[in-house]
């Protein structure tokens, strides 16, 4: 890693420049790493980059705001997630470019109660925005409704901006509710923008709900969205009523 900064909890709630960063160990953060402008790297270097705010934040790990992030991870175990004593919030929140090469984003929670919803655990696509995946696993991620809102994109919810899914692995995510929900959609991936899936996988994804039905597309829902699939596989998703792999959209 000549040449690239070393990513330490220092970066805590600070927005990082352009440039390289990789971790040498695990990196505990207090307060999102975030990305304004310019184009940044981060190697996980098998490590993982963990969030702890405290039980009463809901705060995703790295918020991008601008700029470009590219995130890979050179072996293969580099994770992006939350710790356990701190579980709400999501992995990425992307309002600008992501480009996931490599790593895991895993064991994130996107969390809403009230009349809220819950959208996006692993990854959340903000209008005008992509995330172009090429690699690497979103996994083990969930939107939990606590309330009577709807539960969106265990794995990956896009609004009004474009998904690129090229390669890696969407799998074991769920959408979680408590409450009386609306509704749950989309456990694997919930589109209301752009999706364009060429390769990788969408499987393992399901359902924990009290509901007996308004509940949409275990893979993916395509809600009022774009989805063209030229390649990949969706398969053994689980969902009790519409759609266990794929269902269009609007549901309501």
């Amino acid at each position: 890693f000549t040449g690239w900064t070393k990513l330490t909890d220092e970066y805590s709630g600070k927005s990082l420049e352009s440039g390289n960063y990789y971790l040498d160990s695990d990196v505990l953060i207090k307060q999102s790493i975030l990305i304004k402008e310019g184009t940044v790297n981060i190697c996980l270097n098998g490590n993982k980059l963990y969030f702890n705010p405290g039980p009463s934040v809901i705060w995703e790990v790295i918020r991008l705001n601008g700029g470009t992030l590219n995130l890979t991870d050179c072996k293969g175990s580099g994770q992006v997630c939350h710790h356990e004593h701190s579980p709400y919030g999501c992995g990425v929140a992307v309002d600008s470019t992501f480009n996931l090469y490599g790593g895991i984003i895993c064991n994130n929670t996107a969390y809403a109660d009230g009349s809220a919803d819950a959208y996006g655990g692993g990854v959340y696509i903000g209008a005008n925005s992509t995330f172009n995946m090429y690699g690497g696993k979103i996994s083990n991620n969930q939107a939990y409704v606590g309330g009577t809102g709807q539960g969106l994109g265990g794995g990956v919810f896009c609004n009004n901006g474009t998904f690129n899914l090229l390669a890696g692995e969407i799998t074991e995510n769920d959408v979680k509710t408590s409450g009386n929900s609306e509704r749950v959609c989309g456990v694997g991936v919930y589109n209301a923008g752009s999706f364009n899936m060429s390769g990788g996988t969408i499987s393992k994804n399901s359902i924990s709900s009290t509901l007996s039905a308004s509940q949409y597309g275990g893979g993916v829902c395509n809600d009022n969205g774009t989805f063209t699939m030229s390649g990949g596989e969706i398969s053994g998703n689980s969902i009790s009523t519409w759609g266990s792999g794929f269902v269009a959209g609007p549901q309501g």
